[in-house]
């Protein structure tokens, strides 16, 4: 285990764009795939602000690494195995908070993640994903050969725009928050000459925008 990068997903910064809860009894989170837990345990601590002490965490993992560390902060299951065997893990429409840490263009099978994350979510529900950028500048330099700027783990290549209208076939997209890349200025020399300058500002500014995000994470609220 790395002792800064498993710990090193705090959803501290987001929490402010969640809607607040409305929950009825023990708020049931599930974690999938987020490492060492911080993001349900982020979670929890928040929903306290809200009379809300008594979370129940469960989590679903890939990683054996992490069953130890899971299993210490959970009071529900906390299962590993493949991702096929999700949605068999635990019962349908049991959470009202699920996080899946892991971007969904990570996985093999982007659009079932999508079908079992909304099959294990209460209605009424809140889904929280991400998604990788894999139209980023870091994309393009790695491309170029620059292997140590970008993630070479594979990810489909999947606009938001299409993970968005999925996701709003099932649920409501409370908020996308863009999570940007650490950008030099060796980097961002290299943005501004990628960008054609006969484009209008306004494109120019979406280009640029776009380039630096590593990762967007979106907000669903599942429909009830």
């Amino acid at each position: 285990m790395d002792a800064w990068d498993d710990v090193n997903n705090y959803y501290i910064p987001y929490l402010p764009h969640f809607p607040q809860p409305h929950i009825s009894g023990i708020p049931q989170i599930l974690g999938i795939d987020t490492r060492c837990g911080t993001p349900i345990l982020d979670i929890k601590n928040w929903l306290r602000s809200f009379g809300l002490p008594d979370a129940v965490l469960s989590a679903f993992t890939q990683a054996p690494k992490y069953w130890q560390d899971l299993k210490t902060i959970c009071k529900g299951p906390v299962v590993c195995d493949r991702e096929e065997f999700l949605v068999d893990s635990f019962p349908a429409e049991n959470f009202d908070y699920i996080v899946a840490d892991r971007p969904l263009n990570r996985y093999h099978e982007p659009q079932k993640i999508i079908n079992d994350l909304f099959l294990l979510c209460k209605k009424g529900g809140i889904i929280i994903c991400k998604v990788s950028n894999t139209f980023s500048l870091q994309s393009y330099l790695h491309q170029l050969g620059q292997w140590d700027v970008y993630n070479t783990e594979f990810a489909y290549h999947i606009p938001i725009e299409a993970i968005k209208a999925s996701l709003e076939k099932r649920g409501l997209v409370k908020g996308i928050i863009s999570i940007p890349f650490n950008v030099d200025k060796e980097q961002q020399g290299a943005l501004k000459a990628l960008v054609p300058s006969e484009l209008s500002s306004p494109m120019r500014k979406e280009v640029v925008d776009r380039m630096i995000v590593n990762e967007y994470l979106l907000i669903v609220e599942k429909k009830s």
